[in-house]
C-alpha cells in the first residue's frame, strides 16, 4: 500500500513570506499541528510546527514538559501571549526545512519517518518536489489496520 492511497488530500499550506500571525490564525483556525510552507510554485521549502510558534512565547516549554508530566496546571504558562512585534515576523524565519515522503512510497516508510523524525504529520510530495497531500500517524494506522477482519459498527454503536 503506498502513502497516495491514505493521505489527505486537502492540505492547507503557507508561503515562506506569510506572517508569523496569519500562519498561527491558520493553524487555530483549522486545528492542525503541522503546516506545509512551499513555493509559488507549490514546491516544498519547509515545515511550520505548532511547536515552533510556541516557542515564541514559551521557548522553554516543550523542555519544561518532557519532565512534569505530573503537573496538572501551569499556572501562568496556560495564558502567555506573544509580544505582538514576535508574531510580525515571516514564516521563513522560523520554519523547519522540510521532511516529506514521496506519494509512491510506502506507509511503513512514512510511518519510520513520523517516528525517527517525531513528527505526528508529514508532507507529501511528487517526483517533482510538488506538494500533493499530508498523511499522519493516523492516517497510517488506520491504512495498515485495513485489512483486518473487523466488524462493521453502525452508527449508532458505541464502544
Amino acid at each position: 500500500m503506498t502513502v497516495r492511497a491514505c493521505m489527505k488530500q486537502r492540505v492547507i499550506s503557507v508561503q515562506q513570506d506569510t506572517t508569523l500571525e496569519i500562519a498561527a490564525a491558520v493553524i487555530r483556525e483549522h486545528h492542525i499541528g503541522t503546516l506545509p510552507v512551499v513555493d509559488h510554485g507549490r514546491k516544498l521549502v519547509g515545515m511550520l510546527r505548532l511547536e515552533n510558534l510556541l516557542a515564541l512565547v514559551m521557548p522553554d516549554f516543550v523542555h519544561l514538559v518532557e519532565h512534569f508530566e505530573f503537573a496538572h496546571d501551569f499556572g501562568y504558562l496556560e495564558h502567555v501571549k506573544p509580544d505582538p512585534s514576535a508574531l510580525k515576523g515571516a514564516v521563513r524565519d522560523i520554519m523547519e526545512e522540510p521532511i516529506s515522503v514521496l506519494a509512491d512510497s510506502g506507509v511503513l516508510r512514512a510511518a519510520a519517518l513520523l517516528h525517527l523524525r517525531d513528527l505526528r504529520d508529514l508532507p507529501v510530495v511528487d517526483a517533482e518536489n510538488t506538494l500533493v497531500g499530508l498523511v499522519s500517524h493516523v492516517d497510517l494506522g488506520v491504512a495498515l489496520m485495513s485489512g483486518w477482519e473487523l466488524p462493521e459498527l453502525s452508527s449508532d454503536t458505541s464502544p
